[in-house]
């Protein structure tokens, strides 16, 4: 057997694996959806109903929110659209990627820049932070208002199903982000700290798991309990950590999204919901200059074990003569304790067992402009030609106003010099279709054509 033969039955079954990891995550995901339907179902005939009438929204919503990504986001045609609204989405995209059918969509650049794993990724990533983190902070409740005597196992599975979804998911999730070869190409800083097969790869995301799952957990329950005792001090903290998350990322100026020209509402939603994503549910993925950054990213996950830490004292010393005090202290050295004992380790190990080069990605500061200007500098959309790499680059979808807005005196500076050049080589992006996609402030005083300028 040759080498060539040996690798590529290699690669054969790194994707047989991978598929197979997808399938077990949608399947997982499907039972904690059925766990959560079924919960509700059998919350309406009980004198708890309105927990029911809660989840079912919640449900409700998120199905909701799904097809419009798959609408806006990704311009899947209507009948998938319809599929995602009844809760079938995810099984659709799975389906298209394990028989390598490639996505279906109305835009062609959408094609172009989304895969099947992508679309995927995101429908259940979104499913994490819209249903099951709402919904366990509402079985949490539950669990807090029924009588120990009256726990159902139906609650407490539910309730475990929903915290093993959310690590599962977001470990895949990153897992699908940072397989990607084009990503891992032009973002080697950020996605290669996970190796591409091999027992490294495996502890990482063994670790990662443990640690989302954990850090779910941890952040949501202790949340909750300390609510029960001290409203105005846990929304205080709250609202405190997110306005700090603001002011520092205004203070950088790296507020809201370069990517599009947004009304400020829209900055202030983007920007809340970034740290929402870090103070509840971690997605390494998001820690990229362009979202977040690691800086802000770690400084928030940090701030939650803190913070989360001082509700589980504050829970502790709570009022003895609470009438649900017993189902407290259940949640508090049943769930809330351990879960923080396990995402502590799950985030040390995960930053032990990377590579050391990778670990300063997950917490130093990278500006906007630098990472852009990394970028610009190497050839991560076309190997081997910067010049066609800058040239899809400067047109892909979100980057050409986030150049302008961070580096604009070095795309000009390489426009001045290509274009004699490009006007007697002809290169085949070079057309004017691609000039015209260039913001115009970039191209001021600049012609595709000689004639032009004259015109």
């Amino acid at each position: 057997m040759t080498i060539a033969s040996t690798e590529a039955l290699v690669r054969q079954a790194s994707v047989r694996g991978a598929h197979i990891v997808l399938v077990v995550m949608v399947l997982v995901c499907y039972i904690d959806l059925g766990t959560d339907v079924g919960l509700a179902f059998y919350l309406l005939g009980t004198p708890q109903a309105v927990f029911g009438i809660v989840s079912l929204g919640i449900v409700g919503a998120c199905l909701f929110l799904q097809a419009c990504d798959q609408h806006f986001l990704f311009h899947a045609p209507r009948k998938d659209v319809l599929i995602t609204a009844i809760g079938l989405g995810p099984a659709l995209v799975t389906y298209r990627e394990v028989m390598q059918i490639p996505p279906v969509s109305a835009d062609a650049a959408a094609v172009m820049y989304h895969s099947n794993l992508q679309i995927v990724a995101t429908l259940k990533g979104a499913e994490v932070m819209l249903e099951s983190m709402p919904e366990a902070i509402l079985k949490l409740n539950l669990l807090i208002a029924t009588p120990l005597s009256e726990w159902q196992p139906f609650f407490v599975v539910s309730l475990g199903t929903s915290v093993v979804a959310a690590g599962l998911i977001l470990t895949e999730m990153e897992a699908m982000y940072a397989g990607e070869l084009e990503p891992r190409r032009r973002l080697s800083d950020y996605h290669q700290y996970l190796p591409e097969a091999g027992a490294r790869r495996v502890a990482l995301l063994v670790l990662n798991m443990l640690f989302v799952g954990g850090y779910f957990a941890f952040v949501s329950s202790s949340a909750v309990l300390a609510f029960r005792a001290h409203r105005a001090m846990v929304w205080g903290v709250l609202v405190t950590d997110c306005a700090l998350f603001h002011a520092l990322k205004a203070s950088a100026g790296e507020w809201g999204i370069d990517a599009f020209r947004m009304p400020r509402a829209i900055n202030a939603m983007f920007t809340s919901f970034s740290w929402i994503i870090f103070r509840f549910c971690p997605v390494w993925t998001f820690r990229l200059p362009q979202f977040v950054g690691p800086r802000h990213a770690m400084r928030t996950v940090v701030c939650g074990l803190v913070e989360s830490t001082c509700f589980v004292g504050v829970s502790l010393y709570a009022a003895e003569d609470s009438p649900t005090r017993e189902q407290e202290v259940q949640l508090l050295w049943g769930l809330c304790v351990p879960a923080g004992c396990v995402a502590f380790v799950g985030l040390v190990g995960l930053l032990l067992v990377m590579e050391e080069r990778y670990r300063a990605f997950f917490w130093k500061d990278d500006p906007r402009g630098a990472f852009l200007r990394r970028l610009w500098a190497r050839d991560g959309y076309a190997p081997g030609d910067l010049d066609r790499s800058r040239a899809i680059l400067l047109t892909r979808q979100g980057h050409p106003s986030a150049l302008r807005k961070r580096c604009p005196e070095v795309v000009r500076a390489w426009l001045e010099e290509g274009l004699p050049r490009w006007h007697a080589e002809q290169p085949e992006w070079f057309t004017r279709e691609w000039w015209e996609g260039i913001p115009a402030p970039l191209r001021e005083g600049l012609a595709f054509a000689p004639a032009d300028l004259s015109a």
